[in-house]
């Protein structure tokens, strides 16, 4: 007869009779028994992601809602949130860390239609937020892919805050 390898036995809750690991009825005393489907190291590891990624999406709402919340300085009239609402069809806000670890704190997009050229367009205005001290900045704004200049980008801010009529932004067709 072949050796019981004590590797694959366990002893009984109930009786402590030793029994193979894998069964699920006791021999000896018919006690049911779980068997764990994954071992104990993956639930764990398991709970610690889902912990970790409910964590970062607080987080990253966290920083949503600061830039929705805050005002720039050239256009103290209005909250940045206000005027994307105003201003943007169908907006879409998401954060994250960049993986350019030169690049601290939290990127912001925030993405939305509007009319450029009397044409429909989609803009993507980029936030970046330093989480320890709150302090933040336009970092970029795209329009159909296309990144905006300097003086672009001041234009297409006036139009976003209703500081200008005469401009090729305008708010998207609700």
């Amino acid at each position: 007869m072949g050796e019981l390898n004590m590797e694959k036995l366990t002893r009984c809750k109930s009786c402590g009779e030793e029994i193979a690991k894998s069964a699920r009825v006791c021999p000896k005393c018919g006690a049911r028994r779980k068997i764990r489907k994954f071992p104990i190291v993956l639930e764990v590891i398991a709970i610690l992601i889902a912990v970790f990624t409910i964590s970062e999406k607080r987080t990253n709402s966290k920083a949503i809602t600061i830039i929705k919340e805050a005002y720039l300085s050239e256009y103290p009239e209005k909250p940045i949130g206000e005027a994307v609402e105003e201003f943007f069809v169908n907006s879409k806000w998401d954060a994250g860390t960049s993986k350019d670890s030169r690049i601290k704190g939290y990127l912001i997009n925030c993405k939305g239609a509007i009319t450029y050229k009397d044409s429909p367009a989609v803009a993507i205005v980029q936030f970046q937020l330093d989480g320890d001290t709150g302090v933040f900045q336009v970092r970029a704004i795209e329009v159909n892919n296309n990144a905006l200049t300097v003086a672009e980008r001041t234009t297409f801010l006036n139009a976003l805050f209703g500081k200008t009529k005469k401009s090729d932004y305008k708010a998207g067709k609700k």
